[in-house]
């Protein structure tokens, strides 16, 4: 299945998600606007490719399609490449509503942006790390469940497991879940570590001797510590929720030994230089390292989403659509 027609059914279950709040957020704030605006008729990464459905959708049916014509405008902030190249474009033909979307690549920049306040947002879509915290600081509404007709079509098990950020599922509605992984250019990594190299293990970029083979051809890594530190804690052994000093010690070394080998740190720029033969290994998004390249004549790729051992461990994770309140100034928080 594509993400094209999964797009759909999530994008239309999150703007009914909005529906409550809609009315209240005309009236008191007309004039708020997003920071950022994309054409609505555009994909929201325009040379990045829908990624297929090997992130799973947590939504198994079809939403009904609403009556043409009824108005309105939504403002959506969402990850890059996290959206069928059609829905936008699909939904707005469906229901009339103006869509204004936005694209983040970092959970770090959603929040301070969200808890700067007056974002001008109404769905936003952060990972399940990050949502207990931001529920706290009270800035999402809650959801009115009785509007999202699919809700009974979610997994059971991926609300449950939700609850731990989100007690009774009040403020999130899950959307993607993947992990965290290795995406590489076949060939450019045979010819510089041969017929052995440790492609199924986080060994091929953590391990100062592998990284320095692969310099040349070019490495990069999410820029988002949250992913980052917690797949180092896993590849070390050490719990990835670990408070302890020594702990981020051990992470801070593992690092430096590879740091020289790096070529950038970024959480969205790798998917096209991956695809266009630019880099030869990552650790990036399952969701999005995985998708095919955007090209005809693109190298061989490949990803992997290491889970077999606590030394080829990642950490996995979700995201959700998030309603949020109408923005409110400094002196209402």
């Amino acid at each position: 299945m594509k993400l094209g027609r999964f797009g759909v059914v999530a994008f239309v279950s999150a703007l009914l998600l909005a529906g409550c709040g809609e009315e209240k957020k005309q009236e008191e704030q007309s004039s708020a606007q997003p920071a950022t605006e994309q054409p609505a008729a555009q994909a929201p990464a325009a040379e990045q490719p829908a990624a297929e459905a090997n992130t799973a959708s947590t939504a198994a049916a079809p939403a009904a399609e609403a009556p043409a014509g009824s108005g309105g405008e939504l403002n959506v902030y969402n990850w890059s490449d996290y959206i069928g190249e059609t829905t936008v474009d699909d939904f707005q033909k469906a229901t009339g509503i103006t869509v204004r979307y936005d694209v983040y690549d970092s959970n770090e920049t959603l929040e301070a942006k969200l808890m700067a306040g007056n974002t001008g947002y109404d769905i936003v879509v952060p990972t399940g790390s990050f949502l207990g915290r931001q529920i706290q600081a009270g800035i999402y509404q809650e959801i009115d469940k009785s509007k999202l007709k699919n809700y009974g079509n979610l997994d059971p098990q991926i609300l449950k497991a939700l609850e731990a950020f989100d007690p009774g599922n009040k403020y999130a509605v899950p959307y993607f879940w993947g992990t965290v992984g290795i995406g590489y250019n076949v060939d450019k990594v045979k010819e510089r570590l041969g017929d052995n190299a440790p492609v199924d293990s986080l060994d091929l970029l953590f391990k100062p001797e592998n990284a320095e083979k692969l310099k040349d051809c070019g490495i990069s890594m999410l820029d988002a510590p949250s992913d980052m530190f917690q797949t180092a804690l896993k590849y070390l052994g050490k719990d990835p929720h670990s408070k302890s000093e020594e702990d981020y010690a051990a992470v801070e070394k593992l690092f430096a030994g590879v740091r020289p080998y790096i070529k950038y740190f970024h959480s969205s720029q790798y998917i096209n230089d991956l695809a266009n033969g630019e880099l030869c290994a990552v650790i990036g998004c399952r969701a999005t390292s995985s998708s095919p390249p955007p090209v005809r004549t693109r190298p061989r790729t490949t990803c992997i989403s290491i889970i077999a051992s606590r030394r080829k461990a990642a950490c996995s994770g979700s995201t959700r659509w998030r309603s949020r309140k109408t923005p409110r100034t400094s002196t209402t928080r």
